[in-house]
């Protein structure tokens, strides 16, 4: 045996040792841990201990809302009102993010429309259609209505139908982004029951429109030379 392999051997050997320590200190730890008496499980809590729990169950409509019965007769209004109707047609000329199942999701959205949002004067340019979609649709399953998501055109509708909601139709085509005059902070004016008019008269109210498009509706274009 040379010298390298003496050397390597003696390496090895070294090495062997500290494993042999380190296990011995080891099984030493096991020895002491399984001495220690074991702690006694902590009992969970009981429903008595967690205090109260809170539901707010919506199975009648509160007043404000309108019945399923009545909230058939806007949605009949709606698909007979040639203004609003392309929101419902589900002949495939509806905008991807208007589509989806109606009936049940325009029931929930009146629900959320008529008890949650306060109305503004003009519609809110801060809130997107899917924030609302979202925040009624997360309402709904906190008060245990049976829905499905609440889609675009759900929501929209609801808006309409709810009679005093200013509403800015979306036109993807015109660049026109879908606005409505409700407050997500709880602040403006209280819902009314308006719908309730709606369906007396048989109307619904018009799309919003902003001032300034009204003012440069009639207006021809300008004609500008550019002199080179």
């Amino acid at each position: 045996m040379d010298k390298n392999e003496s050397e390597a051997l003696a390496a090895l050997t070294r090495r062997m040792e500290e494993v042999e320590a380190e296990n011995s200190a080891l099984r030493a730890q096991m020895a002491d841990l399984a001495a220690k008496p074991a702690r006694s499980p902590v009992p969970a809590p009981s429903r008595r201990d967690e205090g109260p729990r809170i539901f707010y169950p919506l199975e009648t409509p509160p007043a404000g809302v309108p019945s399923d019965a009545e909230a058939d007769g806007l949605l009949k209004l709606l698909r007979l009102d040639p203004r609003y109707r392309h929101l419902l047609l589900d002949d495939g000329s509806r905008p991807p993010f208007l589509t989806g199942d109606f009936d049940r999701p325009f029931r929930a959205a009146l629900r959320y429309v008529n008890t949650q949002a306060y109305r503004m004067e003009v519609p809110n340019k801060e809130v997107a259609l899917s924030w609302w979609c979202d925040a009624a649709t997360g309402w709904c399953k906190a008060q245990g209505i049976a829905h499905d998501r609440i889609t675009g055109g759900a929501f929209i509708a609801a808006c309409v139908a709810s009679g005093d909601v200013k509403v800015q139709l979306p036109n993807l085509n015109a660049g026109i982004v879908f606005e409505c005059g409700l407050s997500p902070h709880r602040s403006g004016r209280a819902p009314n029951g308006a719908w309730r008019r709606v369906l007396e008269t048989g109307r619904l109210p018009d799309p919003y429109v902003p001032r300034v498009a009204n003012e440069y509706a009639h207006r021809k274009p300008e004609v500008i030379t550019l002199g080179i």
